[in-house]
């Protein structure tokens, strides 16, 4: 079953118009993990932009750009789902999703004016961002466990920020578990981070699975 998740802005964050950044959130319905609960936080996907040609092109729309065009509720499944057909441990999870407005793979925090127009490249502030407010205002320093998630830009932000993101987690909630799980956030075929991700790989001693671990690559 689908789950609702409510629209929070996120006050001095900036999407690539300026418009505020957003998450949505489904808070967790029954305390589970011992009485305490797990938080699954999914960071959207959507491509990028890298130049005023670039960002302002039909294919970037302004949905990736801006929350002024965005819902005030959403409804998800998969991973969000609740009840018959969900994934058990996160049937009763708190869920959150980060909208993606940044066109950075969440990697930015950043400006650029081109002609008189500013863009904001915030995607790494919107996500502290985020998380500060959910450990400050939603009782998420209750976790026993928090994963992150992540598909496409979504993925690539999840594998370069996850070691900040639980320590920031931790910062609050010393023995909280935290992991990351990234879905099709590799660029393959000679790219920059493919090739950075590959030295990891040799650096750490990867083997299948190991992405799903605190701090994996």
């Amino acid at each position: 079953m689908a789950t609702a998740l409510r629209m929070i802005l996120l006050p001095g964050t900036h999407c690539n118009d300026g418009s505020p950044g957003a998450m949505y959130l489904s808070p967790v319905p029954v305390k589970t993990f011992i009485g305490r609960t797990v938080w699954h936080i999914h960071l959207e996907g959507g491509g990028y932009c890298y130049d005023q040609e670039n960002c302002e092109s039909p294919a970037h729309g302004q949905y990736l750009e801006s929350t002024r065009h965005r819902e005030q509720l959403i409804w998800k499944g998969g991973m969000f789902a609740r009840g018959v057909g969900s994934t058990p441990f996160l049937s009763t999870a708190a869920h959150v999703y980060v909208g993606y407005c940044s066109s950075d793979s969440w990697m930015g925090n950043t400006s650029r004016t081109w002609r008189g127009k500013t863009w904001y490249f915030e995607g790494a502030h919107i996500l502290a961002t985020a998380v500060n407010t959910l450990l400050d205002h939603h009782g998420m320093k209750n976790a026993a466990l928090v994963l992150f998630s992540g598909c496409s830009a979504g993925g690539r932000g999840t594998l370069y920020n996850l070691d900040g993101l639980c320590r920031l987690v931790r910062a609050s909630v010393p023995k909280v578990a935290c992991a990351g799980l990234a879905d099709a956030g590799q660029l393959w075929g000679g790219s920059t981070l493919s090739e950075s991700v590959e030295k990891c790989r040799k650096q750490r001693g990867w083997h299948p699975g190991a992405e799903f671990v605190e701090g994996g690559v």
